[in-house]
């Protein structure tokens, strides 16, 4: 797994919903590792049947997309590199995608804030989490679930379907804020994130994620090496 991990990439060119018809990135977007083999596995037995040993190595490899996102020697997210003067009085913070309740429920844990809270313990992440977004309970055209539907649908499903509640609004207005989740599919999730994010005032400026399904392809994707 830290083979697959070691190495994060730009990973937006595999996210239909992230990217205009004519190349324009929407939101750029940094992939831990690729979603298969060990790396697949480990998110499934951690988000699924609780194996929280597992909660260390993925949450080393998402501090090491966050580290690289930030500082890595190629201009990963170029807005948010230290030439940013904004960065010098408020860091960006981190927002991580809500679980839905009836997966809290029927896992007892928040996956994301798991890992979250164990890279902060572990010294891999110094930036401030804000869990603001949450779902909306009244969006009758979400009734699936997104890993049965094609790229068009997921779009659909996710439409309007979070939101940043009033009373937390002020933990983001006019803050630089990167969103956060474990799998790139389509972009869908994401792209709503940043849009409930930036309808609260926020300043979006990227995503980081655990993986992206499907094989990055080696003439697209932007490798970034270890300092």
């Amino acid at each position: 797994m830290r083979k697959l991990s070691s190495a994060p990439f730009r990973a937006e060119q595999q996210a239909p919903v992230l990217v205009e018809s004519d190349g324009e990135v929407l939101l750029p977007v940094v992939a831990a590792g690729p979603y298969r083999e060990q790396l697949a596995q480990a998110i499934v037995a951690f988000k699924n049947h609780s194996a929280m040993p597992l909660s260390r190595p993925l949450s080393s490899a998402l501090s090491r997309a966050l580290e690289l996102a930030l500082k890595g020697s190629q201009p990963l997210l170029p807005i948010l590199s230290s030439s940013d003067t904004g960065l010098g009085r408020h860091p960006p913070s981190l927002v991580p995608v809500p679980t839905t309740a009836a997966s809290f429920r029927r896992r007892g844990y928040d996956p994301l804030a798991v890992l979250l809270a164990r890279a902060m313990h572990d010294g891999g992440c110094q930036l401030p989490v804000v869990s603001v977004l949450r779902p909306r309970w009244r969006a009758p055209w979400r009734r699936f679930s997104q890993k049965s539907l094609s790229g068009a649908a997921r779009r659909i499903n996710m439409r309007q379907s979070l939101r940043v509640p009033a009373r937390f609004q002020k933990r983001v207005l006019g803050r630089e804020c990167i969103v956060v989740d474990d799998v790139l599919t389509t972009g869908a999730t994401l792209a709503e994130s940043a849009r409930a994010l930036t309808e609260a005032g926020a300043l979006v400026r990227g995503a980081v994620v655990l993986a992206v399904a499907g094989r990055p392809d080696a003439a697209e994707i932007q490798w970034i090496p270890r300092k």
